[in-house]
């Protein structure tokens, strides 16, 4: 009783202070790369929400996102992270990128025309479409039947690619890659994770490698952390690399001098 007491205060605690940081404009994102198995090249970011309180210190996003969610706040999380991220991917295309920023899409926001929230967030930071990905779980559909089926549907017809996150968990089934317009599967970290030791683990990551390419997807293995993870991956075809075998999560700034090093190269020179 004693624990789960101290669970409902915190919860209450961290409830209170979300409010007041979205209000201040505290979550911030970082963005982490995924590359390209065989060239090495960075292919697109995943956008990431990062809280650093000022008394409670980093607050991991598995404790705030669900948080944020029960409580109503998810949409305006969503949408502040969203419009930096918008901004920063509009940046990054006038600069010459071609690759994607890829934001998450909570299952909560599905069943209220998140289409339409995601347009008018392109719109209001003069993103272009095609430098966008969102992602998506397949709880989407389970939470919210055919109407999330239909603003999903509705995403490509923006400009915008869909990936499937977490694929290999929960109720994953092919039958979800012909309902959803999907044009990349994310392969879960827990996977990944446990390729050098299990080969059943490799079978199954190479099944949905040869899945996904038969129906015109690429493949990404997520919390790929050593080379192994990343020679195995390789060999079982994935197409993309997300881990923190390229680094952890950067800043803009950060990130945009990874992505441009020449252009950051010239900018520190002495003049």
């Amino acid at each position: 009783h004693e624990d789960l007491e101290t669970e409902i205060k915190r919860k209450s605690l961290l409830e209170r202070e979300l409010r007041q940081a979205l209000d201040a404009g505290e979550i911030r994102p970082v963005f982490q790369m995924q590359t390209d198995l065989i060239t090495g090249d960075i292919m697109g970011f995943e956008t990431l929400a990062r809280w650093h309180h000022r008394q409670l210190g980093t607050i991991s996003p598995a404790e705030f996102i669900p948080i944020a969610e029960d409580s109503g706040l998810i949409r305006e999380l969503t949408y502040q992270i969203m419009t930096q991220a918008f901004q920063t991917a509009a940046k990054w295309y006038d600069m010459g990128f071609r690759g994607r920023v890829a934001v998450n899409l909570s299952p909560k926001l599905f069943g209220t025309q998140v289409d339409e929230f995601v347009n008018d967030c392109l719109f209001e930071t003069n993103c272009p479409a095609s430098a966008v990905e969102a992602e998506i779980t397949e709880t989407v559909v389970l939470a919210s039947g055919q109407s999330a089926l239909r603003e999903i549907q509705a995403l490509p017809e923006l400009g915008i690619t869909v990936a499937l996150d977490d694929f290999g968990m929960g109720y994953s089934s092919p039958s979800y890659l012909q309902k959803f317009p999907v044009d990349k599967i994310k392969v879960d970290a827990a996977f990944v994770s446990k390729l050098p030791e299990s080969g059943e683990t490799r079978a199954i990551v190479s099944a949905i490698a040869d899945l996904g390419h038969a129906l015109g997807m690429r493949v990404t293995g997520e919390g790929a952390e050593t080379d192994a993870h990343r020679q195995l991956l390789k060999a079982c075809k994935v197409d993309y690399l997300q881990g923190y075998f390229d680094g952890p999560p950067l800043a803009e700034r950060a990130a945009t001098a990874r992505l441009f090093p020449t252009l950051s190269a010239h900018r520190q020179m002495p003049r």
